[in-house]
């Protein structure tokens, strides 16, 4: 039995004191849960934003857009599901001249100005300066005229930085899933095909994807084209072959230019055909040009380790204007040359004398380059352009290539003589061997041996061939 000392009622207060201050840590702690709950709340919901939402403009993102373009495409077939893809025109000027911070505020400026045009509709920045909205319901007659008011918003307001004044356009193309298909990537394409040729029209326009439309059909075929490039590059199926070209004077070297090839699924070899199009006009030779000079290298890397001669002493390599145009690229071949142990004078490089004068000064820093690497540059299709002979001084080349246009007729066409007699003497004063392109009869053939071209190529003087056709078969 214990006893206390402490007077009851002093012992009351001490029992209330301690229950007052029990009561009062427990309203401690419950406020501290309560606020570490909040905040945890608050840090799932930033999560959840910062996930889906641009962090600049504060709309939607891409990834957002997509998960809500294949949740309402489940629907599509009682609600038809409309894409606008809009492009600013004119930003990247603005963004150039100004700087990035310009940039932002116009981008930040247009989003608040398409969100409050849009209303309660799907918007997102899909990236850059492109903007996505996805309508339901409706078809594309509609989604013509919402555009149409997005272009007149975003046209009506200038942008001011630093007191000056910008005008900014759109582009917008529409695409609805009756037309497009059920494929969230597949309406997007289509979206993304129509902007594309709202901005071919000129610009600041709607464009309507309709499928049966001979401008959409061949960007079907484009897009199928690099997907097959894609592909190609992907498995390796790009084969090299070549066409040697014939000398026509003792004590020439003989050459070979390179051709790509691609082997089909089915194991067949097909020339590159339409697809090399769809690779200029989407920006994808610039990969197929590092596959070849790698390819290229490889092959002659392999033959000096297995001590075999090719029957021709150098091999020509095209160079398209993307890699021409391309600062990296020299670097890429001088790295690749000396990475396999290839003597840069069994290369040459052909460049068309149309991407030559339309990249001037990168032209220009190639062939020198290339030049003084040790490998040999060729000016391709040289009588294309209209100012050939001007330019001609200017590119301090090893070989010229007539353009087959004045080769093709030469046996039977005055002036097509007279146009490479004085080609011919050109290069001659310049220091410059000539090759004619696209002889395909005998009589071509003679007209060329008389007018002193140093090489011929075409069907009647060597058919294209495997690479591997240029090592003798005693060899392999």
């Amino acid at each position: 039995m214990t006893i206390s000392l402490l007077p009851r009622s002093f012992r009351a207060r001490l029992v209330g004191a301690g229950l007052i201050v029990g009561a009062v840590v427990l309203g401690l702690l419950f406020i501290t849960n309560l606020l570490l709950i909040e905040r945890y709340l608050d840090h799932q919901t930033n999560a959840r934003t910062e996930a889906s939402h641009d962090p600049l403009t504060q709309v939607f993102n891409r990834r957002a857009f997509e998960t809500h373009l294949q949740a309402v495409l489940g629907d599509s077939a009682t609600h038809p599901v409309v894409v606008l893809y809009i492009d600013l025109d004119q930003f990247k000027a603005v963004n150039d001249s100004c700087g990035h911070a310009a940039g932002d505020e116009l981008l930040v400026g247009i989003a608040q100005r398409l969100s409050a045009r849009v209303g309660r509709r799907f918007l997102a920045r899909l990236g850059g300066d492109e903007f996505g909205v996805v309508l339901t319901g409706v078809d594309e007659t509609h989604g013509a005229g919402l555009a149409a008011e997005i272009i007149a918003e975003v046209r009506g307001t200038p942008f001011i930085w630093e007191g000056r004044s910008y005008r900014v356009g759109a582009s917008i193309g529409v695409a609805s899933s009756k037309a497009a298909g059920l494929s969230p990537k597949a309406l997007m394409i289509a979206a993304d095909t129509a902007c594309f040729g709202a901005k071919e029209l000129g610009r600041n326009r709607v464009r309507l994807f309709d499928p049966n439309e001979e401008y959409f059909r061949q960007r079907d075929e484009d897009l199928r084209a690099i997907s097959h490039i894609d592909e190609a590059l992907a498995a390796g199926r790009f084969v090299l072959f070549q066409q040697r070209l014939m000398p026509l004077s003792e004590g020439l070297p003989a050459h070979a230019e390179v051709l790509l090839r691609v082997r089909n699924a089915e194991g067949g070899i097909e020339p590159p055909g339409a697809f090399i199009r769809a690779a200029e006009r989407y920006n994808l030779m610039g990969y197929i040009d590092r596959w070849v000079v790698e390819a290229c290298c490889r092959q002659l890397a392999a033959w000096q380790a297995q001590d075999t001669a090719p029957v021709v002493g150098r091999l020509a390599i095209n160079v398209s204007g993307a890699s021409l145009s391309d600062e990296r690229f020299p670097d890429f071949v001088a790295s690749t040359i000396r990475d396999n142990g290839v003597d840069p004078e069994r290369l040459c490089f052909e460049i068309t004398e149309s991407c030559a004068i339309a990249s001037l000064e990168a032209a220009l820093g190639f062939i020198d380059r290339m030049r003084k690497m040790g490998a040999s540059v060729a000016l391709d299709d040289f009588g294309s352009g209209l100012s050939s002979f001007a330019y001609l001084k200017r590119f301090e080349v090893d070989y010229l290539k007539i353009d087959g246009l004045f080769v093709s007729h030469l046996d039977r066409d005055p002036a097509d003589r007279a146009t490479v007699a004085a080609m011919v003497t050109l290069a001659r004063a310049n220091g410059l061997r000539t090759v004619a392109e696209f002889v395909s009869s005998a009589a071509i053939l003679e007209a060329c041996e008389g007018l002193g071209i140093d090489y011929a190529q075409g069907f009647h003087c060597h058919r294209p061939e495997p690479l591997a056709a240029l090592v003798p078969a005693e060899a392999c």
